[in-house]
């Protein structure tokens, strides 16, 4: 191409354009396939959290496969359904309305997952692993509510394992 035609500078501008038009493409497609991914991540780890939560109860049973998890207690279940190839979920239990329930990560509290759910047109939300999955097994599971008990630690404290018994002097 001989620089001294006209359009000539018009069109090494339109090549830089392009070329950079679609090199700002191609890394818009990788972070949006590294944000996928992350997402499906998550939500695997979720599912795995909610089996292991199941199993920690000792009376929740818990299934999970392809279709979600499942977690039933007395003929009350809810079933935590994944939406779409990264991290929707769909909750569905016995008396929900369809697609009035789903779980979904809150960038502005790190990533963490949140149940929401409509009702009279308003939406509520609650952070799952803080006060959510309480209140929805409460109310879904039918379980019984836990009210103002005090938590019960997961392990006992190391420090008090390996601590000496102390010595009464009388």
């Amino acid at each position: 191409m001989s620089l001294d035609r006209k359009g000539a500078g018009l069109a090494a501008r339109f090549r830089q354009a392009v070329g950079t038009a679609g090199a700002q493409r191609e890394a818009d497609d990788a972070a949006r396939e590294r944000a996928r991914a992350a997402g499906a991540r998550a939500r695997s780890e979720l599912f795995d959290d909610l089996v292991a939560f199941a199993g920690a109860t000792g009376f929740v049973a818990s299934s999970r496969d392809d279709a979600g998890v499942i977690l039933r207690w007395r003929g009350a279940w809810i079933h935590f359904q994944p939406v779409g190839d990264a991290d929707g979920v769909r909750v569905r239990f016995d008396g929900a309305a369809e697609d009035e329930h789903r779980l979904y990560r809150e960038a502005l509290l790190g990533d963490r997952w949140v149940w929401s759910w409509r009702r009279r047109g308003l939406e509520d939300r609650l952070p799952l692993f803080d006060a959510g999955l309480e209140a929805l097994l409460v109310q879904a599971l039918k379980l019984p509510d836990p009210g103002d008990a005090p938590p019960v630690p997961a392990e006992p404290s190391r420090r008090a394992e390996s601590a000496p018994a102390a010595k009464r002097k009388l």
